[in-house]
């Protein structure tokens, strides 16, 4: 009867050691498909951004070699993106540093878009800055002559960004829809 107890205990040993590495294994094959999963989420947002800055360039050429010709064009935004500003690359330095998106204590204020535009490095700023990683340089963007800010900022509605893009000949003029 012994031996039949230790038979016993055994095989019980060896099931809880088939239970634990079933377990183990389970759990590693559904950690790196969340890791999978995650890096596809990345991919696609990635894929997102690209095509909206196509998007938006292509727009804008097609539209600033035809002046008095204006469209209210309708852009698809990644998921989060809440505003989006255009600046008008070429306002003065002076100008710009006059500008209250670049004076502190204004409820503009933004040291990385007035660093940005100062330099002349990006002029399309998507907002929270976090969801998009992607510095996009359109140099030829005007705002409207009426606008003495030099710069245009649009909220957003359900992931969509709707403007006003009116060609002048040689640059895009940016504006809200009427």
């Amino acid at each position: 009867m012994p031996a039949k107890k230790k038979h016993k205990k055994a095989q019980m040993q060896s099931q809880m050691f088939i239970y634990l590495l079933t377990i183990l294994i389970i759990g590693f094959l559904l950690f790196l498909g969340f890791k999978w999963i995650g890096g596809i989420s990345k991919m696609i947002h990635k894929i997102d951004v690209s095509k909206l800055t196509r998007d938006i360039k292509s727009t804008f050429s097609e539209y600033r070699s035809r002046p008095g010709s204006w469209k209210i064009a309708t852009f698809d935004l990644p998921d989060g993106i809440t505003k989006v500003c255009f600046t008008d690359l070429s306002i003065q330095k002076t100008t710009i540093e006059h500008s209250s998106i670049c004076t502190k204590g204004t409820k503009d204020y933004d040291a990385l878009i007035c660093d940005a535009w100062k330099d002349k490095t990006q002029n399309v700023f998507f907002f929270p800055r976090d969801k998009v990683e992607s510095n996009v340089k359109i140099d030829y963007i005007a705002v409207p002559k009426d606008n003495t800010k030099g710069y245009v900022c649009f909220d957003t509605v359900a992931s969509k960004l709707t403007i006003k893009v009116k060609g002048t000949g040689n640059k895009v003029e940016v504006s809200m829809p009427k």
